[in-house]
């Protein structure tokens, strides 16, 4: 009976040292990096899948996994931060963010606090910047919840902003109040309205020369000076003679009348009227009138 048996026991030895051969063979040619989900790495390759790991390659070293750092990870929840290699990120479809980048709370978020117009107060909701644009929200930037801005409603403020041009932003009605500038109504885009301008160039003489600003007529004027037009540009400003307060050009362009314009500003607080740049209040006093006469005793040059 030992004997039959030969035969076969022959045919399952060579088959399980054949089978032990293979297994040995694969062992050895899968021997490079495995990219781990943890950022870890291994070289030995046989069980990197199993282990949820990424094969880099036979012969490969762990330089090929790359970085390790924060990556955003979609999953079927949305998208997640997890700190692994970039080889690990870029093979899931993930947004790798640098080498030694953490994972903050709003590193993959991809919505934010929507403040949404109703019939009473406005409602807050996370939304997408497209999601909430296409409520007629006010969205307050990716990564904000619902529990950090008070949805207080914002609209098209047109306001003059730091360059002297008239600007528009969505701000409170407080806030467009406190910036002098024209509030457009609760949720009113910029888009949809246009500003009018409120200020333009205006030229005027200082006792130190000619000077250019944007201004509003009124301040303008209160300068003595020449108005450009509202939504006009500085240009280049011809200096004109100080003490000729009135810009008359009939002779003789110095006379009384200078005089009363000067009081006139002087008496109106006007700022031009501080003739000798006096910084100590007050700035307008009995020296600005001496200056004032003796400037007009050397005429105009």
């Amino acid at each position: 009976m030992a004997t039959e048996n030969r035969p076969l026991r022959r045919r399952v030895c060579r088959w399980a040292i054949g089978l032990l051969a293979a297994i040995a063979g694969t062992a050895a040619a899968q021997t490079g990096a495995c990219c781990y989900p943890n950022g870890s790495c291994s070289t030995s390759g046989i069980s990197c899948t199993e282990h949820g790991g990424i094969y880099m390659g036979d012969g490969t070293t762990c330089a090929a996994c790359g970085a390790i750092g924060a990556c955003c990870l979609p999953d079927s929840g949305g998208v997640f931060c997890t700190i692994t290699s970039q080889a690990y990120c870029t093979n899931g479809n993930g947004v790798f963010h640098g080498g030694g980048s953490p994972c903050t709370p709003t590193l993959c978020a991809t919505t934010g606090a929507c403040c949404v117009p109703a019939s009473g107060p406005a409602t807050c909701q996370q939304a997408t910047p497209a999601g909430c644009t296409s409520l007629g929200g006010v969205f307050f930037g990716i990564g904000t919840t619902c529990g950090q801005p008070a949805c207080v409603p914002t609209g098209a403020c047109c306001f003059i902003g730091g360059s002297g041009s008239t600007t528009c932003e969505m701000l409170t009605t407080a806030s467009c109040a406190a910036a002098a500038g024209v509030y457009w109504g609760d949720y009113v885009p910029c888009a949809s309205i246009q500003c009018v301008p409120t200020t333009g160039a205006c030229c005027f003489t200082t006792p130190t020369g000619a000077n250019c600003e944007m201004m509003r007529p009124a301040d303008c004027a209160m300068w003595g000076g020449a108005f450009s037009g509202l939504g006009t540009v500085c240009p280049t400003c011809t200096a004109a003679c100080y003490v000729n307060c009135d810009n008359s050009t009939t002779p003789p362009a110095l006379n009384i009348l200078d005089f009363n314009c000067f009081l006139d500003r002087f008496t109106a607080g006007s700022p031009w009227a501080n003739c000798d740049n006096s910084t100590a209040p007050p700035t307008l006093n009995i020296l600005d009138l001496l200056c004032f006469l003796n400037r007009f005793a050397s005429g105009c040059s």
